[in-house]
């Protein structure tokens, strides 16, 4: 669970400065967040991500490690931990539905629409594995492994096919010479 709880973490921090970089690039319509309006749509968008960094504290907050005190702690649920995930993703969408908003008519509405496509598609895979360990209660290390690669995948996604995805880089020929 602790490995699980730090990949949402550690991931997410790489995919915000990826959007921070993005923000830099100017190809959209929002502000830097040195000239955040009080009254708007990117200040939601702002308290948002304030609410995910909620969550994530609270999944840590779920977590019972082992004390010399009481060294047999129960696990928690592993419903409880897919439940969060659900939750932060829902969050994630929203975040991404507001960068759509913010981006209409602009450059990065393609973008912005790309990563809440991504986002979408993987909430849903998230709510059935969520159902599904509602049901079947799966071995926890399995699901933590599952869970893992899940956040793993989402992230390469959006690389590949969302809103963070890199610029295209110029392409490099290698050019072998051989003397005879």
């Amino acid at each position: 669970m602790l490995a699980v709880i730090l990949v949402t973490i550690v991931l997410s921090w790489i995919g915000l400065h990826k959007d921070r970089a993005a923000l830099a690039d100017q190809s959209h319509q929002r502000g830097p967040i040195g000239e955040l309006p009080f009254l708007g749509v990117q200040f939601v968008q702002f308290l948002t991500e304030v609410v995910i960094i909620g969550v994530y504290f609270t999944m840590g907050l779920f977590l019972k490690l082992p004390t010399e005190q009481d060294p047999a702690v129960r696990a928690p649920s592993e419903s409880w931990l897919t439940g969060l995930l659900l939750l932060i993703f829902g969050l994630y969408l929203f975040w991404d539905l507001l960068d759509m908003y913010l981006a209409r008519g602009g450059p990065w509405f393609k973008p912005a629409w790309h990563g809440a496509a991504v986002t979408g598609g993987f909430s849903i895979i998230l709510g059935i594995l969520f159902a599904v360990t509602l049901h079947v209660h799966p071995r926890a290390i399995l699901l933590n492994a599952i869970l893992c690669f899940f956040l793993y995948a989402y992230r390469v996604a959006q690389d590949k096919c969302g809103n963070t995805r890199p610029k295209d880089e110029p392409q490099q020929e290698i050019i072998l010479v051989i003397e005879t």
